[in-house]
């Protein structure tokens, strides 16, 4: 079943992807600077998800904050009571 989720549940099953592959790099075979540039790369992908999913979020609540506003507003004001 392909379900649609939505970009924060893909951001952070990323997230999760790529710490479980960076404790399986800790604990695989390889060793020196293999094993490190694997994890760092891991831990790259995680920073890239977590910069989306921080302006996910920043986005999200600057636009609740508006509608707040503009919620109070309409409360507040004549303006809409003439619509």
């Amino acid at each position: 079943m392909n379900e649609q989720k939505s970009e924060v549940a893909q951001l952070l099953d990323q997230i999760s992807l790529e710490y479980e592959a960076a404790a399986r790099g800790l604990m695989g075979l390889s060793v020196g600077s293999t094993r490190h540039a694997f994890i760092t790369a891991r831990l790259e992908h995680i920073g890239v998800y977590h910069e989306q999913l921080a302006m996910w979020w920043l986005l999200r609540t600057s636009v609740r904050k508006v509608d707040d506003f503009a919620l109070d507003f309409c409360i507040f004001s004549e303006l809409c009571l003439h619509r």
